[in-house]
């Protein structure tokens, strides 16, 4: 149980990239160890880390396609320092540790656990983020969308087919605690209102 004093420091910024995509900065408060996750446009997710005073740790990858992961080289040469590019898929833009589920990687008091989503891509990776005393937290990626007014969705299945979506969505992520917090990888609710208006 925490004291009453004891303060929770788990922390995530998003940031709009390009039209309807969306850059996290998942953070530690109190040590100021940060991770993005799809740092797509990383002038801007540097812009926050700068803003934030935060000491970025590593990038998560959630799959390798380019509104994803192309701008993971860019964003190792501004950093001017080397860290770890976590993923799922070899095709992965700087890959340095390829993860398979369930494997857990450590951000100061926060456990980052990849949660293997194959469908949209083959190598499709959630990560899941607990830390004592917050609510936990899920970065889908493009397996799972959340909108406004709880509109749901799921990615289109490139790599993958209806049996491998069923089984990301209804078995793995179901799998997680009702007081997950989703953090999708896209905001398509108008798009998707659009084309069930036109259907």
């Amino acid at each position: 149980m925490l004291s009453k004093f004891q303060k929770l420091s788990m922390k995530v910024q998003y940031i709009r990239m390009l039209e309807d995509n969306f850059a996290y900065v998942l953070y530690d408060e109190v040590t100021r160890k940060a991770a993005v996750v799809d740092p797509v446009e990383p002038e801007k997710v540097l812009e926050v880390i700068d803003k934030l005073n935060l000491d970025l740790n590593m990038i998560l990858t959630t799959h390798h396609h380019w509104d994803h992961a192309s701008g993971n080289n860019k964003i190792l040469s501004l950093l001017k320092k080397s860290i770890p590019v976590y993923g799922g898929d070899e095709n992965i833009q700087s890959l340095s540790k390829k993860l398979c589920h369930g494997d857990e990687i450590k951000l100061a008091t926060m456990t980052i656990k990849a949660l293997h989503t194959p469908c949209h891509t083959k190598g499709h990776i959630c990560y899941f983020v607990e830390q004592k005393g917050n609510a936990p937290m899920c970065f889908t990626g493009d397996t799972l969308f959340i909108g406004k007014k709880f509109v749901a969705g799921c990615g289109r299945f490139f790599e993958g087919d209806a049996s491998q979506m069923n089984n990301s969505l209804n078995v793995i992520l179901k799998k997680l605690p009702m007081s997950t917090l989703i953090y999708p990888g896209h905001e398509y609710t108008l798009s998707n209102l659009k084309v069930s208006l036109l259907s």
